[in-house]
């Protein structure tokens, strides 16, 4: 079997997001407050991540990275949040800085794992709302990678992408995800996410910022294709499972 198979994921019973909303007492049509908004986010990680975390650690998908590459890291993020504190204002600076080193520890972990960790690109983009295009485009790799805390889910861009170069630049297109769980110095690398899966398995209500309309929450860690063995391979998959808009 190879990773292009669709039997190459977890094998367990399918679990829908009304199955979670029920778990804490709540119908889809139902509003919710922030309390119950995060306890259905936490319900969603305990039942859909924790499964494939263990799963990873199987195949040996965890990357652990060292205090070098964390301080390397921790002064990028802190960078890139002075940056967008002074584009957007201070307005949600915390999370605004956990989201940042979430994000940058996931996908140096992915980088890393492939061995391409020298490719990480710590330049600060001075105006963040002209990124148009996914995490690692400029890698040859048609793909964005989406993580979170434990606890959490990852949050999923909704709209769409443009290309930079080559024979289809300035189409729109919508691209696959490499998704993952950071725990401190930990990077679990669970596997990805096809443009078909990101649009079936999120939900609004997995969103704790309910002021981003443009992101919303993953769920379908239980429907990930594994993780290619090679770069070649992966940059082969990303780049065949883009959808133009």
């Amino acid at each position: 079997m190879n990773f292009f198979d669709i039997e190459n994921t977890v094998e367990r019973k399918p679990l829908l997001i009304e199955d979670l909303y029920k778990k804490i007492n709540k119908k889809a049509d139902e509003s919710f407050d922030e309390y119950e908004r995060f306890s259905l986010i936490r319900m969603a990680y305990i039942e859909c991540f924790l499964p494939r975390m263990r799963f990873a650690k199987e195949k040996g998908w965890v990357i652990k990275l060292s205090p070098d590459e964390l301080s390397f890291i921790n002064d990028f993020s802190r960078r890139k949040t002075e940056a967008k504190n002074k584009e957007w204002g201070n307005v949600d600076s915390r999370s605004r800085s956990t989201r940042d080193t979430t994000g940058a520890k996931f996908e140096f972990g992915c980088l890393k794992y492939y061995g391409h960790q020298k490719d990480f690109d710590n330049d600060i983009v001075e105006h963040s709302f002209k990124k148009d295009y996914p995490d690692l485009q400029m890698l040859g790799i048609l793909s964005d990678v989406k993580a979170c805390h434990p606890n959490s889910v990852p949050l999923i861009k909704t709209t769409s992408f443009k290309i930079k170069s080559g024979e289809h630049e300035g189409k729109r297109f919508k691209c696959s995800n490499i998704i993952g769980v950071v725990d401190d110095y930990m990077i679990y690398i669970l596997g990805i996410a096809t443009t078909e899966t990101l649009g079936k398995y999120v939900s609004k209500n997995l969103n704790g910022s309910v002021t981003n309309p443009e992101k919303i929450g993953f769920y379908g860690a239980e429907y990930l294709i594994n993780l290619p063995s090679s770069w070649e391979e992966l940059t082969s998959f990303c780049n065949s499972n883009i959808v133009a808009c």
